[in-house]
């Protein structure tokens, strides 16, 4: 309804003068609405007791209008998009409606998520094991500040960690985050403090952050750890941006910067034939130029379940220059451009198509090095077998040239293949296939959860320089899980459980049988190969 009167506003805004905004009226509902009967008894009860709500405060300072303003419908749109973004708002719709007086009023309805999380984490796949424990409260006295702290034990290492986020320190626009790990391989510290893009229309945008810590880098080959590097890291950058064009559909925007960033290698266990990478330290300054387009369209079943998911299908692109310098205290002058881009479209009513790409690379005393390209796709097909039923297929290819010694293309258990060991195959070049028809079978059972059982395959190689690509070199798996969807939980909100069976014996464990579960989806949007390799 709200969607048909932003399209009668806008298709008569030029035959009248423009309405302005009146009042704007706050509806906060509870993890569970007591206006439902079903909801409305214990234990749901219970739980609304123990939870503390969302701020009205919190909610308003997200709405990009206030009384007196100019209408605008996208204006509307996007701070609808603002308060679902946020974790602990599990949906938010604004309504516009005629006054008495000539104004429009906007209803703002929220409903928040339960957001204090004690549990263990538990996640298993190709062989590998994971413990930990976890406590986090996403929503702060209501204020919306995120407050963490846990424990891991599994995949290599141990560590313990906490942090503090604040997406609006003081009411203010400026966020603000600190994070501080130690595990038996280092630590790891982070600060930052920025004024961030929250909207096309954004005047200016700013911010500072730091990082410094120790950390052993395992090198993988055939699955196997071959060599450790010892690596202390530090990074400070500091930038301002501002928009060149802006209108509430779409913006070019420039950021002019300053980074810093060392890395120190040093050898731990490592092996004999390995070398060493060489020490890094990158003093540039950087220009970065944004455009963007505001293309929404706002979905279920995709990827959260029944939760609204906000999908841009316009064009998102990136230009970045980096000039490091020795009179800026750098090891060499080098140039380290960047560009990404990212498009999607609609192919149909229940079907889109989402697909991007990138180039980086550094140049420096004449030669080109550490050249990484990526392309990838994804395609959502929804009633593609049943009304409830999500297919999902994505492809990715990516090629990296003289690689730094420390950047590795990984592809396996824990990167797109499910089948296969944890970094079963390392190399310069990677192909990734992955297809998905997830059957929401159960919606929001006993207001908690809703269960999807899936089917799956998945495919893909990485080749090292120089190799042949052969169609046969391709390791591929099939097989069969379930999602769960918490449908009230800000921490948890996907949870996997896959059986797979892959036939190529090579990299496998297990006879090719292995069960995985964990927390998110197995493979991400874009770049599952290309999570060890360096683009800053």
């Amino acid at each position: 309804m709200s969607h048909l009167f932003l399209f009668l506003w806008a298709a008569s805004v030029g035959a009248q003068e423009p309405a302005r905004v009146g009042q704007i009226e706050i509806q906060r509902i509870d993890v569970f609405d007591t206006a439902h009967p079903d909801e409305n008894r214990p234990p749901y009860t219970w739980v609304n007791k123990l939870h503390i709500l969302t701020r009205e405060s919190v909610v308003r300072r997200e709405i990009l209008l206030e009384p007196g303003d100019t209408f605008d419908p996208y204006l509307v749109e996007n701070s609808e998009r603002n308060l679902r973004a946020y974790p602990f708002i599990k949906s938010a719709q604004i309504e516009p409606w005629d006054r008495p007086d000539g104004t429009v009023g906007l209803m703002v309805r929220v409903q928040d998520t339960w957001t204090t999380d004690i549990s263990p984490s538990i996640g298993f796949a190709a062989g590998e094991q994971k413990f930990g424990m976890l406590l986090r409260e996403r929503n702060f006295l209501g204020r919306g500040k995120t407050l963490e702290t846990n424990y891991n034990d599994g995949f290599g290492t141990v560590s313990r960690g906490f942090s503090y986020r604040d997406p609006r320190v003081w009411g203010s626009r400026l966020s603000a985050r600190l994070y501080h790990s130690n595990s038996s391989q280092g630590y790891d510290t982070e600060v930052s403090l920025a004024l961030p893009v929250y909207s096309l229309l954004t005047p200016y945008s700013t911010g500072v952050q730091g990082r410094h810590g120790t950390t052993v880098d395992p090198i993988y080959k055939s699955g196997e750890e071959v060599a450790r590097i010892r690596e202390e890291y530090r990074g400070y950058e500091a930038f301002v941006g501002h928009p060149l064009t802006a209108t509430s559909r779409r913006a070019v925007r420039s950021t002019y910067g300053y980074a810093f960033v060392e890395n120190v290698f040093g050898s731990s266990v490592t092996g004999s034939s390995f070398a060493l990478p060489d020490d890094r330290r990158l003093s540039m300054i950087k220009w970065t130029v944004d455009y963007e387009e505001s293309d929404y369209f706002s979905d279920n079943l995709i990827n959260k379940f029944e939760l609204i998911e906000d999908i841009n299908l316009g064009w998102q692109a990136q230009a970045r220059l980096a000039y490091a310098s020795r009179d800026l205290g750098a090891l060499r002058n080098e140039v380290l451009p960047r560009l990404t881009v990212r498009k999607g479209q609609r192919l149909g009513p229940r079907q889109f198509l989402l697909e991007g790409g990138g180039v980086y690379f550094i140049y420096g005393d004449s030669q080109w090095r550490h050249v990484v390209a990526s392309a990838y796709g994804s395609y959502y097909r929804k009633s593609f077998l049943i009304p409830k039923n999500t297919l999902v297929i994505h492809g990715e290819i990516a090629n990296g040239l003289r690689l730094q010694r420390d950047s590795q293309l990984m592809l396996g258990g824990n990167a797109g293949l499910r089948g296969y060991r944890f970094n079963a195959f390392t190399g310069t070049r990677s192909l990734l296939f992955n297809a998905e028809s997830r059957f929401y079978a159960i919606e929001d059972w006993l207001h908690i959860v809703s269960i999807a059982p899936i089917l799956f395959w998945d495919a893909g190689y990485v080749w090292s320089e120089g190799e042949q690509r052969k169609a046969r070199d391709l390791k591929h798996n099939v097989g069969l899980g379930l999602r769960l969807g918490f449908t009230r939980s800000a921490t948890v909100p996907v949870v996997r459980m896959d059986l797979s069976y892959a036939p190529n014996k090579e990299g496998t464990v297990g006879g090719g049988w292995v069960f995985s579960a964990g927390i998110h989806h197995t493979f991400d949007f874009a770049d599952n190969a290309l999570r060890r390799v360096s683009r800053d």
